[in-house]
């Protein structure tokens, strides 16, 4: 499909949602603040994530005398995030490579290719819910970040552990590549 094409189809969806009796000064503001909050939504969600990502990496604010989360929890231990599709995306790149929150069908589709996968030693499927338990006992003394953040602004997640010596870059470039997939990212585990 070309990109003309696309911007047609665009242009064409956008048209049918309109409500007629708009003025284009009407039209115009409800756009304006319809982008205004996806974009607070994406910032908030962007946020969130790379405070999870990070967090769960076990390298967050490696303290002298404190024990890094990863090693704190040995039973959730992941090499890999795969963040999936959502309504609010975690940033600009990944609201465009996400038309749509993931299906059932491509988390499906994902989930046995993982199960397949030599490579993969565990997959284990992290809702928003459990998402947001996870953020909030990381963040628990930031109360101001975690009241910023709710269940619907975390994306749900595949944690993936895989076979020692099998190289994290390859799995990364590999499931970027499926539809739901919003991000993948190699999470630190020393």
């Amino acid at each position: 499909m070309t990109t003309e094409t696309t911007v047609r189809q665009t242009l064409r969806q956008a048209a049918t949602t309109i409500p007629t009796g708009d003025t284009p000064f009407e039209q115009l503001v409800r756009r304006g603040r319809r982008r205004r909050n996806r974009n607070r939504g994406t910032v908030v969600a962007a946020v969130a994530a790379l405070a999870v990502a990070v967090g769960l990496s076990g390298s967050a604010l490696d303290l002298p005398g404190s024990t890094p989360f990863a090693t704190q929890r040995p039973a959730e231990h992941a090499d890999v995030a795969i963040f999936l599709c959502s309504d609010t995306p975690i940033d600009a790149g990944a609201a465009q490579r996400c038309e749509s929150p993931a299906t059932e069908e491509q988390i499906r589709q994902l989930r046995s290719a993982l199960v397949l996968d030599e490579a993969v030693a565990e997959v284990r499927f992290e809702t928003q819910q459990q998402a947001y338990e996870r953020f909030s006992e990381l963040f628990a003394d930031q109360p101001e970040l975690v009241e910023a953040v709710t269940p619907d602004t975390l994306p749900a997640s595949l944690r993936i552990t895989l076979v020692d010596g099998t190289p994290i870059d390859e799995i990364v470039n590999h499931y970027s590549n499926f539809g739901g997939v919003e991000e993948v990212v190699a999470l630190e585990t020393d």
